[in-house]
């Protein structure tokens, strides 16, 4: 204890917990934490192989274009193809340095691949379970394996993501206001609704049914949807503090641009969904509002902490980059992109 803090117990423990959040202090807890969780190795042998450079060639890059346009059916553009080299530049310097530290040895979902691969390939020969993961281990099979390039890129993460301390509630009311439209809730309607099918009854009886429930309904309150006949929906006829993304999944963006301009307390109709026609009931209107603090709190920490969580890894990755020669071909990835 030094003699400022002895002296002034309050701002001692306020300028430790503005220490605490310091971004150098973060670097300085990541560089532990992983100098920890990979068994206190320093950077020798294999790292020197995991900081060979790296190089991402036509042959990559073109293979990163395929992949996109099988998944996405169309192929990328300049700019898309920049962003796939770069999400693979920082994967490729996630892993090298897991291998680096070694991160590899004593992990039981590698161990388990790399047992698993060995008998695949008719490895074993009456040897346990260790005798084959320790044989696959001096063979390199976890090296060009998908599976264990993934556990080890995503645990770097977690690692480098958990070494800051916990936010404080300013930093967390602050977060709050900066970012008040995440928590901003549309304007909401709870309705019933009676429903006359298209699939069923063709397009113009269920108009014509529809329009007749309509007539009988009016003047009436909510006790005589039983009466209006009508027909099953998937959802149920009475929905629950719905806002315009809720109704337009249900019903399309026709209905749900309607539904939220209707009077409330009255039938109104028929409008029009995807599916049919319906006889519309507004029993309760819920005006667009932004929730306090205290009803969000825990979404608010949860986004704060996913935020930060990716800051430091990209600052992470910032301070180990400069130790990588990292070779592209811009050519390739000028050439072949839509534009």
């Amino acid at each position: 204890m030094t003699l400022d803090s002895m002296s002034n117990p309050v701002s001692a423990p306020s300028r430790w917990g503005r220490f605490l959040r310091a971004p150098a202090v973060h670097f300085t807890l990541a560089g532990v934490l992983l100098f920890v969780a990979f068994g206190g190795r320093a950077l020798t042998g294999a790292a020197a192989t995991a900081r060979s450079p790296i190089v991402i060639d036509a042959d990559r890059i073109i293979s990163l274009r395929r992949d996109y346009q099988m998944a996405n059916h169309v192929r990328p553009s300049t700019a898309e193809t920049r962003a796939l080299v770069k999400s693979l530049v920082t994967e490729e310097i996630l892993y090298r340095e897991a291998i680096g530290r070694g991160f590899e040895q004593a992990d039981r979902s590698i161990r388990w691949r790399v047992v698993q691969k060995m008998k695949y390939l008719g490895e074993n020969h009456g040897e346990s379970d260790d005798a084959l993961y320790q044989r696959g281990m001096a063979l390199g099979l976890y090296k060009s394996d998908p599976v264990v390039r993934r556990v080890l890129v995503e645990k770097v993460r977690l690692v480098v993501a958990r070494a800051a301390p916990d936010p404080d509630e300013d930093e967390l009311h602050a977060w709050y206001e900066q970012h008040d439209a995440e928590y901003r809730q549309a304007e909401r309607v709870t309705l019933r609704h009676v429903f006359f099918a298209r699939g069923s009854r063709g397009d113009e009886e269920a108009r014509t049914a529809a329009e007749a429930a309509a007539l009988l309904a009016r003047g009436h309150g909510v006790e005589i949807a039983p009466a209006l006949g009508g027909d099953p929906f998937v959802a149920g006829s009475t929905l629950m503090a719905q806002g315009r993304q809720d109704l337009a999944k249900l019903f399309g963006p026709g209905f749900a641009d309607e539904a939220l301009s209707l009077p409330q307390g009255t039938w109104s109709g028929p409008t029009a969904s995807t599916y049919g026609f319906h006889v519309v009931f507004i029993e309760e209107r819920f005006a667009a509002r932004t929730p306090a603090f205290e009803e969000v709190r825990s979404r608010v920490l949860k986004s704060y902490e996913a935020a930060a969580q990716q800051r430091r890894v990209e600052e992470f990755l910032l301070s180990v980059r400069s130790h990588y020669t990292i070779r592209i071909d811009e050519d390739e990835i000028n050439r072949g992109g839509r534009g």
